[in-house]
C-alpha cells in the first residue's frame, strides 16, 4: 500500500515538474495563433496618436521634417532651415516662405505583459498568464505582418526589457520571454506594482505608441490614475482584462474548503447558500465596475477575457470603443 501511494506521488510530481518547466505555449499553439493572425484583416488598434518613433515607415506622421511628402509652404519664421526657402516663391511673391515637409515614421506596438504572482492561477482551461501569452502572441504577429514594429517589457520578479523588432526573428526574444514556463508561486506582494510599471513604461516610451496592456489589473487603484492619464494623452492603451472564472463566482459545491497560507487558518464555506452566492457576485461586479470606470476615465479602450473562453472577444473589437 505504501509503495503504491509513494509511486503515485512520484508520478504527480513528475507530472507537476514537466508542467512548470514547459513553455505556456506549444509549437502547434503559436503556429495556430501566427495563422489566425494572418487571417485577421482588422488590426486589433487603429493608432491615430503623433508618431515619434526614430524608426522610417509607411505610415503617414504629423510630425513635420525632412520627409519625402510635401506637405505646403509657410511664411519663413526666424529658425527655418535656410536649405527650404522657396526661392521661386519668393521671386515671383516677394515674400520668403519655407517649405514644409511630413515624415513618414513607423508605428510601433509595445506589450506589457504582466507575469507577476496573480497571473498564475486557474480553475478552468489554462492560467491566467497563458491566455495573456496567447493575446500577446497574436497582437505581435499580427503587427509585424502589418508592417509595425513590436517592443514591450514582461513583469515578474523584474521587468525584462525589449528593444524594437521588425520581423519574427528580432522579436523571438520578446516572445520566448512572454512564453517562458510558469513556476507556481505564493500569492503575495509583487516586487512591482501596477503604479509603478506604468510609471516606468511612461518614462520609457516615445510618443505615438499602441500599448498593449495585458494583466488582470488586480492592483488598479487610485494611484495608477496620473500613469494611466499620461499614457493615453500621448499613446493609444489598450488594456486586456483577464479573469478566471472562479473570480467572477463561486463554484458550484456543497463546501468550500479556503486555507489561508500566512495564518493557517481554515474556513469552510457552504457554496450552495444561494444568497452566499450571490453576495459574491455582486461583489465581483462592484470591483469589475470600478476598474472599468477608472480605464474608461483615463482614456484607455478595453478587453474582458477569460481563462475558460478563447480569443473570439478580442477579435470581436475593442469593448468601451
Amino acid at each position: 500500500m505504501f509503495s503504491v501511494l509513494k509511486k503515485l506521488r512520484e508520478t504527480c510530481s513528475n507530472s507537476i515538474r514537466e508542467i512548470t518547466n514547459s513553455p505556456l505555449l506549444t509549437a502547434s499553439d503559436l503556429q495556430q495563433l501566427h495563422c489566425l493572425a494572418d487571417s485577421t484583416p482588422t488590426l486589433l488598434f487603429n493608432n491615430q496618436k503623433e508618431q515619434a518613433q526614430s524608426l522610417l515607415g509607411e505610415a503617414v506622421s504629423v510630425y513635420y521634417g525632412q520627409g519625402l511628402e510635401f506637405e505646403e509652404n509657410r511664411l519663413y519664421t526666424q529658425g527655418d532651415d535656410p536649405r527650404f526657402i522657396n526661392w521661386r516663391l519668393l521671386a515671383r511673391t516677394g515674400d520668403l516662405y519655407s517649405k514644409i515637409f511630413r515624415e513618414s515614421r513607423r508605428p510601433q506596438l509595445f506589450v506589457v505583459m504582466d507575469r507577476r504572482s496573480r497571473m498564475h492561477f486557474a480553475t478552468r482551461r489554462q492560467l491566467k498568464v497563458t491566455l495573456a501569452a496567447r493575446v500577446a502572441a497574436f497582437s505581435i504577429y499580427q503587427s509585424l505582418a502589418k508592417q509595425y514594429a513590436v517592443s514591450g517589457v514582461v513583469v515578474d520578479d523584474d521587468m525584462q526589457w525589449f528593444d524594437s523588432a521588425l520581423s519574427e526573428a528580432r522579436a523571438e526574444d520578446l516572445l520566448q520571454a512572454i512564453n517562458a514556463p510558469s513556476e507556481p508561486s505564493a500569492f503575495t506582494d509583487d516586487t512591482n506594482s501596477l503604479e509603478s510599471i506604468l510609471r516606468h513604461v511612461q518614462l520609457q516610451l516615445k510618443a505615438g505608441n499602441v500599448v498593449l496592456l495585458i494583466s488582470d489589473f488586480h492592483d488598479l487603484d487610485a494611484t495608477c490614475e496620473s500613469q494611466l492619464f499620461n499614457l493615453t494623452r500621448l499613446h493609444e492603451v489598450i488594456a486586456v482584462c483577464i479573469n478566471d472564472p472562479a473570480e467572477l463566482y463561486l463554484p458550484k459545491a456543497t463546501t468550500l474548503t479556503i486555507a489561508n497560507e500566512s495564518s493557517e487558518d481554515i474556513v469552510e464555506l457552504g457554496t450552495h447558500d444561494t444568497a452566499a452566492r450571490g453576495e459574491y457576485m455582486q461583489l465581483h461586479n462592484n470591483v469589475q465596475k470600478q476598474l472599468l470606470a477608472r480605464l474608461e476615465q483615463a482614456g484607455c479602450q478595453y478587453i474582458q477575457l477569460r481563462t475558460d473562453e478563447d480569443l473570439e472577444p478580442l477579435l470581436n473589437g475593442v469593448a468601451g470603443e
